[in-house]
């Protein structure tokens, strides 16, 4: 694992054919990491508050991730705040407890509620949650198996 300019970790992940596709450590599928790698790159992300609202409430916004981690998720959405901040240690009292009723109503709807250490975020000038729903076993696709082979006859 390498750290590129950003400070980002980075590995090499193996495309089908062999070939190191060195794109950064994440739960983003190849394809989709690809797409949000391209978007950084042509600077075409805009800002997670300028996203198309699922749900509003005072302070926050719910939107659905444009570069979902599609590799273990169905849905993933992400809760905003209204007021741009870069930590949850920035938030006011009233942030905090609505923040925390907003928690409380959208518990349920959910598998996992997180938010990334500073460290892995890739957006570090905003404080975001993610909020997102398992993929169920049968609807992660594991590697093909290999073929087993047949042992070598003993020449002995």
């Amino acid at each position: 694992m390498n750290l590129n300019n950003q400070g980002e970790q980075s590995m090499s992940i193996n495309s089908s054919s062999g070939v190191s596709l060195g794109v950064p450590n994440s739960m983003r599928t190849e394809a989709g990491e690809k797409t949000y790698q391209k978007a950084k790159k042509d600077k075409t992300l805009v800002p997670l508050h300028s996203e198309e609202a699922l749900a509003k409430w005072e302070d926050w916004t719910l939107i659905k991730n444009r570069f979902p981690y599609g590799l273990v998720f169905t849905t993933h959405h992400m809760l905003v705040p209204t007021r741009p901040y870069a930590a949850r240690t920035d938030m006011n009292a009233r942030e905090k407890r609505n923040l925390d009723n907003i928690l409380n109503l959208l518990q349920h709807k959910y598998d996992i509620i997180f938010e990334n250490t500073p460290r892995q975020r890739s957006i570090k000038t905003l404080y975001h949650i993610h909020l997102a729903t398992w993929k169920q076993r049968e609807q992660v696709k594991p590697k093909a198996p290999t073929k087993p082979t047949k042992p070598k006859k003993s020449t002995v």
